[in-house]
């Protein structure tokens, strides 16, 4: 003991090296020990959210087969009409807006149109018949983590695409009966990924929505509607604000950046970018996971990572507009600490998904608020109400909310009316659409029906 205390006194550089040595080895050791179900990710599970990827795969539902819509989309899907050089895409290459309201299409595309119909009935046929189905799961194994494949998402954009342009068709031939049928089965359609807990899935579901709202109102601006059939659509469009929605999605990717940090077959997937890992590729990747949880950067880079993704769930849960509120006060996903690698990956992917999904809402009520109205307007011999508040509670049971907490806006037009919301610039344009291209241009969310 006196030996090695001279020793230490000889040399003091040495021994507070040796220290330091010692003390990293032990924090090091312990770092790459420490074990990772901890009380954090416990909560999250309480909270009914999974947490490894076993865990989102279960919470994707299963539906029987016999009872499940995605398989019979998947079956459609399997048609040419659907391939990698899709058809449907041609319908419309310029895209809706395009579309003058209240204009014909052309000879040219209505022909186009007509023979795509005929010559894929049988297609056609077993989109419609998935209507018949409330539920739906796509054959997924959200266990494949990073390298799960997607293929069905633009499909079913397809689907409601062509469903859409089919009712249009319907429409301007005076066939109300069939034009309500295909508008049904669009929009089942567009809500066919609501379960489905990814956030790639939900932002393709919205955009679904929105296609589907835009062929709604080309549709009122050719043909009037049946009131029944304008109030089941108005109850779908109720229904498609899905408001757990964005929560859940948000929840799985929270699980799938979870298994970054934690599991090895994701950890190798994404080193290798899309390619089968190497076996070289899998030790330098896992030495460098190692060293980085040696460190402790591995688990400050997860604990940031739910940090943020807390969050941004808990706004998810809240409802539209005091989401909006509550989001320009969190935190931004902008990740400046170069030493959280994965954080700084994972995060600005999300930046916008609350504001995307809140613009959906009002996209969605502006929609409903414009059945309502075309609903009294038939009920009154084309005439308006002085204010939208008149619609309730004869065809609606309130006025919906507003992205500013105003009521959605309504303002009468010579042979029709306008139905807007402000967007999320929150400022009143008076119902002026703006084009997307320039970013000071009028961002009003508008439903205009003239006929």
């Amino acid at each position: 003991m006196n030996r090695a205390l001279a020793w230490i006194r000889r040399h003091p550089t040495k021994t507070i090296i040796g220290a330091a040595t010692l003390g990293v080895a032990v924090v090091a050791v312990w770092n790459l020990f420490r074990p990772i179900n901890d009380l954090r990710l416990n909560t999250i599970r309480k909270a009914g959210y999974p947490v490894t990827l076993t865990e989102l795969d279960q919470f994707y539902p299963p539906v029987a087969d016999s009872e499940n819509a995605a398989l019979v989309y998947t079956q459609a899907f399997a048609s040419p009409l659907f391939g990698d050089d899709s058809l449907i895409s041609d319908l419309f290459p310029d895209g809706l807006k395009a579309i003058t309201r209240g204009q014909p299409l052309s000879v040219q595309s209505r022909k186009r149109l007509a023979e795509l119909l005929s010559a894929h009935r049988p297609t056609i046929e077993l989109l419609h018949h998935a209507t018949n189905f409330a539920r739906g799961r796509f054959p997924l194994d959200l266990t494949q983590g990073q390298m799960l494949l997607l293929p069905h998402l633009g499909k079913q954009k397809q689907a409601v695409m062509l469903l859409g342009a089919e009712a249009m068709l319907h429409a301007e031939e005076g066939d109300v009966a069939r034009c309500v049928q295909a508008l049904q089965a669009a929009q089942r359609a567009a809500d066919a990924l609501a379960d489905e807990p990814l956030l790639i899935s939900h932002l393709v579901r919205m955009a679904c929505w929105g296609l589907f709202v835009q062929q709604l109102e080309l549709i009122l601006n050719r043909a009037a509607i049946p009131d029944a059939d304008l109030a089941f659509l108005q109850q779908q469009l109720a229904s498609a604000e899905h408001p757990g929605g964005l929560a859940r999605a948000l929840a799985g990717e929270r699980a799938f950046g979870l298994a970054i940090f934690t599991d090895p077959k994701t950890q190798n997937a994404m080193l290798a970018q899309g390619k089968p890992p190497t076996l070289p590729s899998r030790i330098v990747g896992q030495a460098g996971f190692s060293f980085l949880k040696a460190l402790g950067l591995l688990r400050k880079d997860r604990d940031f990572f739910l940090d943020r993704m807390e969050i941004q769930v808990s706004l998810a849960e809240t409802s539209v507009p005091e989401r909006l509120r509550q989001a320009r006060q969190a935190p931004p996903l902008v990740v400046t600490n170069r030493f959280l690698l994965f954080s700084r990956l994972l995060l600005p992917s999300l930046a916008r998904a609350l504001e995307r999904d809140a613009e959906h809402v009002a996209r969605l009520r502006v929609a409903r608020t414009a059945l309502a109205m075309e609903r009294f307007r038939q009920a009154h011999q084309g005439a308006l109400p002085e204010r939208v508040e008149k619609l309730v509670p004869g065809w609606l049971e309130e006025v919906p909310k507003d992205l500013d907490d105003q009521t959605i806006r309504f303002r009468p037009l010579q042979a029709g009316f306008l139905i807007y919301s402000v967007g999320l610039d929150g400022r009143d344009d008076g119902g002026v659409e703006g084009d997307p291209r320039q970013s000071k241009a009028a961002r009003d969310i508008v439903f205009k029906v003239q006929r």
